[in-house]
């Protein structure tokens, strides 16, 4: 218990200690969010475009700003050989990393909060309280979706500057591939084809809408809702197996030097 509650300091302190990548995420969203409400504020139509732009930053903005700060956090405590240091202490690295992604969860749920009162103080938007159940179970699908990705994605990229740019190249892919700047829905039906096989934040997205928006149940999205679990799934089998090819690579190298 002693062991778990230092890692869980550990980790909150270096998140903390991380103020500009905080200010960011607190700032990003609601800087898009005006800018973007802005855009679309062209007539009687805009409270009903805006109540479907909330779902995205929520997907899109705020879940790959978290996503950016873990995956720099773990791989830079793995380019530092702190995660060796966890290791002599019998903490792995998927506990050292769950660790840090639920102390990421705490900030993130400030975050969320910070942002909905925003937008319910700024433009008097309505929060989906009589369908809440169903849109933080699709939450916490996608939160398992960005765990895993990032665990798979920190598997592949041993540096924190190069894990940075993927970061930042997989946000902007969100932004127009996701349906933050132009709704899915206007795609061409083959590209809206395409997207939803190679991407699954669009499911998430189209789900979360629904359920945001449209009141549907989690039955009406669940085909989405599942093929993003086997997303989830197989990107965790793919950062376990190269965490352990990785492993056994480390160990061998040592022998060769030796011989």
């Amino acid at each position: 218990m002693k062991k778990n509650n230092a890692l869980f300091k550990y980790s909150m302190k270096r998140i903390v200690s991380d103020n500009t990548g905080i200010i960011f995420a607190f700032l990003m969203p609601i800087g898009f969010y005006i800018a973007f409400s802005t855009l679309f504020n062209t007539g009687p139509d805009t409270q009903a475009m805006i109540q479907y732009l909330i779902p995205n930053y929520l997907l899109i903005i705020i879940l790959n700003a978290v996503m950016n700060i873990f995956g720099m956090l773990l791989v830079s405590a793995e380019e530092s050989g702190n995660l060796i240091k966890f290791r002599l202490m019998g903490i792995s690295k998927m506990k050292y990393s769950v660790a840090l992604f639920l102390c990421l969860l705490v900030l993130e749920l400030i975050l969320i909060a910070f942002f909905l009162t925003f937008c319910v103080v700024f433009d008097g938007i309505r929060l989906p309280l009589n369908n809440l159940i169903p849109c933080l179970v699709i939450l916490v699908v996608a939160h398992f979706l960005q765990f895993t990705l990032t665990m798979l994605l920190s598997a592949l990229i041993k540096k924190a500057t190069t894990f940075s740019g993927v970061g930042l190249g997989l946000f902007m892919l969100q932004m127009f591939a996701g349906g933050l700047a132009i709704p899915v829905a206007m795609f061409p039906e083959n590209l809206r084809n395409i997207l939803e096989m190679v991407n699954p934040v669009v499911r998430l997205s189209s789900a979360l809408s629904n359920a945001w928006v449209g009141g549907e149940s989690l039955s009406a999205n669940s085909t989405d809702i599942l093929i993003v679990i086997a997303f989830s799934l197989v990107f965790l089998a793919g950062s376990l197996v190269i965490q352990r090819f990785n492993s056994n690579q480390a160990t061998i190298k040592p022998i060769r030097t030796a011989n």
